[in-house]
């Protein structure tokens, strides 16, 4: 199952890198701009001759897919970190895995094909040079090569075949889709054709409304046939292929009444985040939370963690001031470590763009939004840390929504939709049902979620 639905997005992915170089206008600018009618197109004495044939036939065979076992995952999953492999980029036995590399590769192409077919004119018997038909050609053989190498390392080429890919799910050439995709998979399994049916539009967050929004949805449209049902979801990190839990008991009682979701967990839910938690409680998560937080750094979590100590909670709190303090000394004993991840990231990203680019650096706004993006991921992966802690220690009230198809002998792990204990907000978890711990799933509740069905 997972060799035919690799090998469909391996066909996906070579189509659209096909459409997207031998349209009729990709590189039809090298006529006018670069070698001219004559090399181009062919002597008018010929038919299907020149370079835009060779050239197009040249890049069809030459850059191909070749499939590659422990590629990640980024298509969409049908069972989860199970599905890693998939087709990557080569020219010859050079993998491609970025623009600059993609350039180089049609750059050696299309001098390649250039150089045979100014060869091949030049070997013809040449044509008199009163014949109508050749006034205003260049003779081919009279073409530097080195405009074409030019015209394809303008930035406006390579942005002409990325605009071709700006709509829909198309991948670019040197980033093809991985991973079992689960229309093709169960069209395999059944027999017969899927198709993907959107939900009512939803807000693309993980906040309150999301999260409500998603769980009406999933209780009255996915799950209204009482069955098994498949849905996928896309999105940033969160590609995948799961099945609703509709024949439950549970999820049956709340499809009947949706607003019970109001009455037993989002009403419960906010009534706890605002109670106080005694010293003692209070006390007890901040020491775990900080510990959780700081065994990221592992060779700082003793002698950091004893300074924290110095700030153990000594009142009454509700889960939301113990996370902002929780916040506030952990943004403080890992500030060295912050601006260093900050600056590895930002000098990744420079490189890469520099690799890109032909050399040229960053704007300084893209530099900027990179340093921003890298310090939010650093307090993410941190304040994510802490969380865990107060969603294991303080439980509230939930809905189990789907199987996630994620798990081993020893554990399963669920979609739920419960109460964040710290905001009183409903928000989409994971949960494993062994452990009853949960996690968050921010990027599945901004995911665009269908429901597969049959045609």
């Amino acid at each position: 199952m997972a060799t035919a639905s690799a090998n469909t997005t391996n066909a996906n992915a070579k189509g659209n890198m096909t459409i997207a170089l031998t349209k009729p206008d990709t590189f039809d600018g090298l006529e006018s701009g670069a070698v001219g009618t004559m090399l181009w197109k062919g002597r008018p004495d010929e038919i299907a001759s020149g370079l835009r044939p060779r050239l197009l036939a040249a890049i069809n065979c030459e850059l191909v897919l070749r499939y590659d076992a422990v590629k990640p995952t980024s298509g969409r999953s049908t069972d989860g970190s199970s599905s890693q492999g998939g087709f990557q980029l080569y020219h010859g036995t050079t993998v491609i895995t970025n623009e600059g590399e993609f350039v180089d590769a049609l750059v050696t192409i299309a001098l390649k094909a250039a150089e045979a077919e100014i060869a091949r004119q030049a070997a013809l018997d040449p044509i008199p040079e009163n014949d109508p038909r050749i006034q205003g050609y260049t003779p081919g053989s009279d073409i530097p090569l080195d405009r074409v190498e030019d015209f394809i390392r303008e930035n406006s080429f390579i942005e002409s075949i990325k605009r071709q890919y700006a709509d829909g799910d198309a991948r670019l050439p040197w980033d093809p889709l991985s991973g079992n995709m689960a229309i093709d998979v169960y069209t395999a399994m059944e027999g017969q054709e899927y198709e993907r049916r959107d939900p009512p539009v939803m807000t693309a967050n993980a906040d309150d409304a999301r999260c409500t929004a998603l769980v009406k949805t999933m209780l009255t449209d996915f799950g209204a046939d009482n069955a098994f049902s498949t849905v996928a979801t896309n999105g940033d990190s969160a590609n995948h292929g799961f099945n609703i839990v509709a024949d439950s008991d549970e999820f049956r009682r709340f499809a009947a009444n949706p607003n019970l979701a109001a009455s037993e967990i989002t009403g419960p839910g906010k009534e706890f985040a605002a109670r106080k938690l005694s010293v003692e409680k209070a006390a007890a998560l901040y020491q775990k939370a900080i510990s959780n937080a700081l065994a990221t750094f592992s060779s700082i979590l003793g002698y950091y963690g004893f300074l924290a100590q110095n700030h153990v909670p000594d009142k009454e709190m509700t889960p939301e001031e113990l996370q902002a303090h929780i916040k506030d000394q952990t943004d403080e004993i890992l500030k060295a470590q912050r601006e260093g991840y900050i600056k590895r990231e930002a000098g990744d990203f420079v490189a890469k763009y520099k690799l890109d680019n032909h050399g040229a650096e960053p704007p300084a706004d893209k530099l900027d939004a990179e340093q921003a993006r890298a310090e939010a991921t650093f307090r993410g992966i941190i304040d994510e840390k802490s969380a865990i802690v107060l969603r294991d220690e303080i439980p509230t009230p939930a809905i189990v929504l789907g199987d996630t198809n994620w798990g081993d002998p020893d554990s399963q792990v669920m979609f739920i939709a419960a109460v964040d204990p710290v905001t009183g907000e409903m928000r989409l978890m994971k949960e494993d049902k062994v452990t009853r711990k949960r996690s968050e799933a921010d990027s599945y509740a901004k995911a665009k979620w269908t429901k597969i069905v049959k045609k």
